[in-house]
């Protein structure tokens, strides 16, 4: 049985981690929420452009989803 997320995840990263690895696709959601803006804000650090961090971003959460399958 998989669990379903609210709006606001309080699911611990940890948890949605080890769920992710175990194969539940819904925790790479719950990662992705409450890891989207500390990655994009310091993308946006990185790199002048702002389209640049944007894609930068998104190709960090494309290796976070691959390394957990």
């Amino acid at each position: 049985m998989q669990r379903m997320t609210g709006f606001l995840d309080s699911e611990p990263l940890s948890d949605a981690v080890s769920r992710a690895r175990a194969g539940a696709h819904d925790a790479h959601g719950v990662i992705y929420r409450q890891l989207q803006q500390p990655v994009r804000t310091l993308a946006r650090r990185l790199v002048s452009s702002a389209a640049v961090a944007e894609d930068l971003a998104q190709d960090v959460f494309v290796e976070v989803i691959a390394s957990l399958a």
